[in-house]
Formats: structure tokens, C-alpha cells, sequence
């Protein structure tokens, strides 16, 4: 790869990685919400069990890469050449974590964990940026028109 190239590719995964740690403090999050995610310094295509975020150039437009890999084989690939687009994937991942781990400490009986989740994960994101909240929204309108809540729920 050309040493051009090679100092592009790296200045746009330290762009989404600046721009993921600016998202997680807006947040409120610690900046340790990152510590799972895998950076890539180089364009090597084998991708380590976990999650990787890169960028991808072709001859025509260039791509970040959000990539779960488990045991070797990927998983999920979300891309998208818009970096403001792009970082949803991450960051519905991140605020999901949290709300989850908000959830364990504030649990209530009998009421769908959802409940709090889903409210949880929404606050997050809408400290992000308002297009993050109003995506996550109307997925979970999507999932509980699927599954509604079931509190009392054994």
C-alpha cells in the first residue's frame, strides 16, 4: 500500500475513534466504554474475534467498517462512508452495555427489563446527537410492535 494511502487509512480510524470518545463522554460514559473495541492500524482483511473498527478504501469512495468476528468468521459488517452514519453502529452498541448494566442496578419486579433498557439506551444516545435516539426509537417502536412488553412475566 502506498505510504499515502496507508496515512489516510489511518487518520480516518483515529478520526472515528476521536469521534467515539467525544460521543461517550457527551454521553456520560467512562472513557473504558471503548476498551472492547479493536482499532485497526493496518488494511490486513483478518480480523480477530471481537469487534473491529476500520476503514476501507476503494478505487471509487472509501467506507468505515463496524466488524463482528466470532471464531474466526465475520459476523456483522455495517458500514457506510459517512462518519456521522457510520458511528451509530458503535455507539448502539456502547449505550446498549450501559443500559443494561443500568438495568441490573435498578431492576423492578415484575416489569419487563426492557422497560428500563430501552429507556436507558434512548437518554444515551439522545445526549449523543438527536438522529441516534430518533434511529434507536424507531427500532425498538419496531421490536415491541413484534414483542411487546410482558411485565408480570415469569
Amino acid at each position: 500500500m502506498p505510504s499515502q494511502a496507508l496515512a489516510t487509512f489511518r487518520q480516518k480510524v483515529h478520526q472515528a475513534r476521536d469521534e467515539l470518545l467525544a460521543a461517550v463522554r457527551r454521553a456520560g460514559l467512562p472513557d473504558n466504554s471503548l476498551a472492547w473495541l479493536y482499532f485497526a492500524d493496518s488494511t490486513t482483511e483478518a480480523f480477530p474475534d471481537g469487534v473491529t473498527i476500520t476503514y476501507h478504501q476503494t478505487a471509487s469512495h472509501g467506507s468505515y467498517r463496524y466488524i463482528v468476528a466470532e471464531r474466526g468468521k465475520i459476523c456483522r459488517d455495517d458500514s457506510s462512508p459517512n462518519l456521522h452514519r457510520f458511528l451509530y453502529y458503535p455507539l448502539q452498541d456502547i449505550t446498549h452495555y450501559a443500559a443494561c448494566r443500568y438495568e441490573l442496578d435498578n431492576r423492578q419486579a415484575n416489569q419487563d427489563s426492557r422497560r428500563i433498557i430501552f429507556a436507558k439506551q434512548w437518554e444515551l444516545l439522545a445526549r449523543i446527537h438527536p438522529d441516534y435516539a430518533a434511529r434507536r426509537q424507531a427500532e425498538i417502536d419496531s421490536i415491541l410492535r413484534q414483542y411487546p412488553y410482558q411485565d408480570d412475566a415469569v
